[in-house]
């Protein structure tokens, strides 16, 4: 069980890459997860942590967060680091509304199964070595600024709206938390706004 499945309890993952040649470089990530159903309602809370070892790590392996699924209300990877930490905390309600499955000939198609979602998250990531500050630069740059960088602290999101397919979609608005922002309008996969 993962904390971004279905499963109700607790789950965890560690997940290690290791590149070895002209890059040599080791990534770490840890996982942790837990998810409880009270009827309709669905809670759940995911922490994540990762590090990515290198002189000169691949800009491909740099953790990045920002966008629709990771810290929305800001730009898509708007955050790189070779630390990162995450935290979501998700809350939904489903109704009992269209969630027969739809049939076609002879096709299924999943019931619409619309449902409330709510969720806040908060991230971090570091650039801390100049191998890493390298690779964010191979990222992007536009008009001299890096297109991803670091978080330079912690960031944090909340938004809310509507799930389908039981929480497999959401569309909603999300906005930072952690400043003063303009809600943005998001739409992705899983019950995170």
């Amino acid at each position: 069980m993962n904390g971004d499945f279905a499963t109700p309890g607790f789950g965890a993952k560690v997940h290690h890459e290791v590149g070895a040649g002209d890059i040599d470089w080791q990534r770490t990530e840890v996982s942790l997860g837990v998810r409880q159903y009270l009827g309709p309602i669905s809670i759940a809370l995911h922490g994540d942590g990762g590090l990515l070892l290198g002189s000169t790590p691949p800009p491909q392996k740099l953790f990045e967060l920002g966008g629709d699924e990771l810290l929305p209300g800001y730009g898509y990877k708007q955050f790189a680091g070779d630390r990162a930490a995450m935290f979501r905390a998700y809350f939904n309600y489903r109704t009992e509304l269209f969630k027969q499955p739809i049939r076609v000939r002879n096709w299924a198609l999943p019931g619409l199964n619309p449902g409330f979602g709510a969720s806040i998250q908060g991230g971090w990531t570091e650039l801390s070595s100049a191998g890493a500050r390298a690779a964010a630069l191979q990222l992007g740059v536009v008009n001299g600024v890096p297109v991803s960088g670091p978080t330079n602290g912690a960031r944090a999101t909340a938004g809310a709206g509507i799930t389908f397919l039981s929480d497999l979609m959401h569309i909603g608005f999300a906005r930072p938390i952690d400043h003063a922002a303009k809600w943005r309008f998001v739409i992705g996969y899983g019950p995170a706004f």
